[in-house]
């Protein structure tokens, strides 16, 4: 709430920010260093408050999903800064019964593999790693 707060006005106040979430300006601060830690932008004034200067450059669900409007696809990110292979923890979230749509994303995969298990080199800020977990009601071919 408080990034999307961030997101719409120039400058949010703390106490604002505190009074419509219900927290204090202490929790405030600690949530904005959380965001300042995931690498967002945010400039600080004694009289103004708090501004979004600019978002991280990674895929992190909060800028993936905002604006988001499927019903299905993206419900549910989950993102990774390394990762061994989407398709891997895809299918081992599928196996346990994840939410369909759901999509595992990664920065850098460490072991990724394309078409017919050929390695797919993927290097941090090269491309968009994703999987999707999806459920089609559909029989196999045999």
């Amino acid at each position: 709430m408080i990034l999307d707060a961030l997101r719409h006005e120039r400058w949010v106040s703390g106490e604002k920010l505190g009074e419509k979430l219900h927290i204090s300006r202490t929790a405030v601060w600690k949530h904005i260093n959380e965001l300042r830690k995931n690498g967002y932008q945010i400039d600080s004034s004694p009289r103004l408050g708090y501004s979004l200067i600019e978002p991280p450059d990674l895929l992190l669900p909060d800028e993936i999903s905002n604006g988001l409007e499927t019903r299905v696809i993206g419900k549910n990110i989950l993102h990774y800064r390394v990762i061994t292979s989407t398709q891997d923890a895809a299918a081992e979230f599928a196996k346990n019964g994840i939410a369909e749509g759901t999509v595992v994303i990664a920065e850098t995969q460490t072991n990724g593999r394309g078409r017919k298990g050929r390695k797919w080199i993927s290097p941090s800020k090269g491309g968009v790693y994703l999987s999707i977990v999806l459920r089609p009601n559909v029989t196999p071919l045999q």
